[in-house]
C-alpha cells in the first residue's frame, strides 16, 4: 500500500501505544502505575486513594482505560491540569510539560471517534473545541475542560456498547461557544 501521509503528520487513536507506555513507565519505575503516580502526585494532592487499576493477563496494569476512581478523583485531576501544575498553590508539576501535553501536538481529523476530538491530540490528552482537553475513558469516563468558560465537566458512566451518550454530551457542550 501507498504512504498515504508522511510519517507523523496524522495520528488514530490506539489502545497498545497507551498499554506499551504504562509498561514502561512501570519497568522503569520498579513499581504499578498507580503506586507511582500516588508516590509522585496524587497523595500530595490527596486524590486517587481509593483507585485501582485493572491488570493485564501477565500482571501489568491495565494502562489505556481500566483505571477505577471517583468523580471527585477525575475532577480534581482535570482542575490540576488545568491550573498548569499547582494544586493548593503549590506548583507540583512542570507548566511548560502541562502546556504542550495539552496543545495540539498531532492532527486528528482522520478517524477521531466524534467531531468533538478532530482538534488534536497532545500526550495521552484530547484537544476539544473552544480551545479546550479531555480526558477519555472506556465507557465514557469523561473530563473536560473548557478554558474560555473555565468550565470544568466530568462524567463517571459506563456506555461502552455505544457512542450516542458521548455524542450527546459533546453536542450539548459545544452548544457554548
Amino acid at each position: 500500500t501507498p504512504i498515504a501521509h508522511p510519517s507523523g503528520m496524522l495520528w488514530q487513536y490506539d489502545s497498545p501505544g497507551s498499554q506499551v507506555l504504562c509498561s514502561l513507565v512501570e519497568k522503569l519505575a520498579g513499581k504499578s502505575l498507580l503506586e507511582y503516580m500516588k508516590e509522585k502526585l496524587f497523595n500530595e494532592m490527596g486524590v486517587f486513594q481509593m483507585a485501582t487499576i485493572l491488570k493485564t493477563a501477565n500482571g501489568d496494569s491495565w494502562g489505556d482505560s481500566a483505571m477505577i476512581c471517583t468523580l471527585r478523583d477525575m475532577a480534581a485531576f482535570g482542575r490540576f491540569v488545568a491550573n498548569y501544575g499547582v494544586w493548593n498553590g503549590k506548583r507540583l508539576m512542570n507548566a511548560k510539560y502541562l502546556l504542550e501535553a495539552t496543545s495540539k501536538l498531532v492532527d486528528n481529523s482522520i478517524g477521531a471517534q466524534y467531531s468533538a476530538f478532530h482538534q488534536g491530540y497532545g500526550y495521552q490528552i484530547w484537544r476539544v473545541c473552544g480551545g479546550g482537553f479531555a480526558f477519555v475513558g472506556m465507557g465514557d469516563q469523561l473530563t473536560v475542560y473548557y478554558p474560555e468558560k473555565d468550565l470544568l465537566f466530568a462524567c463517571n458512566s459506563d456506555n461502552q456498547t455505544t457512542d450516542l451518550i458521548r455524542e450527546m454530551i459533546f453536542i450539548n457542550l459545544e452548544e457554548m461557544f
